[in-house]
This record gives structure tokens, sequence and C-alpha cells, in this order.
């Protein structure tokens, strides 16, 4: 999760806040609760939200999805070109398949 102060924080894509304890018992109480981008029907424009996602991946996610049919888990992104483990695992907590 990128601190609001980083060049890459998204922060269309914060939902809510949760309410956090005082003196939090465990990393869970600080989460925020995340609006995931579903890779079958996000736009060029939305998957762009994602950190690491500029227009060229943008465009080839969206390609692979007209070519291959929808993804059917997450991980089936890897399979577009320029993603790999690296950025699948920055992605994993972002995306959805529905």
């Amino acid at each position: 999760m990128y601190k609001r102060t980083h060049p890459q924080f998204a922060p269309e894509l914060i939902v809510e806040k949760k309410e956090v304890d005082p003196q939090p018992r465990s990393p869970l109480h600080q989460e925020q609760r995340i609006k995931k981008i579903d890779l079958n029907h996000a736009t060029f424009a939305e998957l762009q939200l994602l950190s690491g996602v500029g227009p060229t991946l943008s465009k080839r996610i969206v390609e692979y999805r007209e070519n291959h049919g929808q993804f059917q888990k997450i991980e089936d992104i890897m399979q577009v070109q320029g993603i790999g483990l690296k950025t699948f695992q920055k992605l994993q907590n972002y995306i959805t398949v529905e």
C-alpha cells in the first residue's frame, strides 16, 4: 500500500477507511477497504489506475481479453506480455475477476 505522499498513490481506489483503535492489535486494524478493479470489465482508463500499469500495459490487457476471452483467475494476468510475477504481486490485492 502506498503512502498518500507516494507519487503513484491512487486515491480514487480508496472506498472508505476502517475505524482504527488508538492502540491497534494487529496490522489488519490499519487496512483500508479497497475497490478492486475487475480485469474482465475494466476500461482502458480504469486499468491505468493500477500501480505500474500505464497506457501500454492497459492496452495489452484489453487486447489479451479480446483475443483470449475473459480472465478465469487473477493469476491469468501474467499471460499478458510485460506482466510477470513481481508485477502480479504488486497488483494482486487490487484486481479481481468476476
